[in-house]
């Protein structure tokens, strides 16, 4: 396979993925707390 897009290493490219994934994660979990409390108090 003849992949020149990124210039990362297959190692590399996961850890990028599992920081996105991550950062995801947290910003979803914030807005569903955002969410529930906004509701539970109204």
């Amino acid at each position: 396979m003849n992949n020149k897009g990124s210039g990362l290493t297959p190692a590399q490219a996961l850890d990028k993925l599992d920081a996105l994934y991550e950062q995801s994660v947290v910003a979803l979990r914030q807005r569903h707390w955002q969410l529930y409390y906004k509701w539970r108090i109204t």
